[in-house]
């Protein structure tokens, strides 16, 4: 319905979907992906000392090793905000370390500069768009997106303070997106971990 629509689209406006969108306007529920080095005929293959197909694999990980590697092809990638991999300043001491990797709100402040300095409400523009992409269009990429950004958001205590406005709307955001979604969606099922409790206890 359009209730549903403009409550699960509240913050996004047409410049964060252009922004987001792939270059290409196309958004799918796989991604294209072309492969990194030529492999189809045996010649390529011999150039990249690669076995034969026929040839028998030994291992798991020979196998893995014989997959060609791929990349999205340009203009196919939906432009993510690209989240730290490192969430702690380059030559932190042991505490510093720690105390970053226990509340990210150094990590959510790295982001905040790189995509959405002036507006920080944008990054729940890019959360609601993960998850529509996923809700709408199965884009699993956009909904691995959706759960590590609202893990930097639900895990940076210090940052509350500075950003009352962004987490007085993530609240709103949050009720409407799990509104939409099954309770049992989230539970791993070999650890019965379920993510959601998890890292909204944080």
């Amino acid at each position: 319905s359009l209730k549903k629509w403009v409550s699960l689209s509240s913050c996004l406006s047409e410049a964060a979907v252009r922004r987001l969108q792939p270059e290409s306007g196309h958004i799918c529920a796989f991604s294209e992906v072309l492969p990194v080095a030529a492999g189809r005929h045996s010649r390529d293959r011999a150039e990249q000392r690669l076995p034969r197909f026929d040839a028998e694999c030994r291992s798991y990980g020979e196998g893995l090793a014989r997959l060609p590697r791929m990349e999205p092809r340009p203009g196919t990638r939906i432009r993510f905000t690209e989240l730290p991999a490192r969430v702690y300043p380059e030559g932190a001491t042991p505490e510093e370390i720690t105390r970053h990797s226990m509340d990210l709100s150094y990590a959510l402040e790295r982001v905040i500069e790189q995509r959405c300095a002036h507006r920080p409400l944008d990054l729940l523009a890019e959360l609601q768009f993960a998850f529509i992409c996923f809700l709408i269009g199965n884009v699993y990429d956009a909904f691995e997106h959706w759960k590590r950004l609202l893990n930097i958001l639900c895990r940076s205590e210090n940052a509350i303070g500075k950003y009352q406005d962004l987490y007085i709307n993530l609240i709103s955001v949050l009720y409407h997106q799990l509104n939409e979604i099954p309770a049992d969606f989230f539970v791993d099922i070999v650890s019965q971990d379920n993510f959601l409790t998890s890292t909204l206890q944080v």
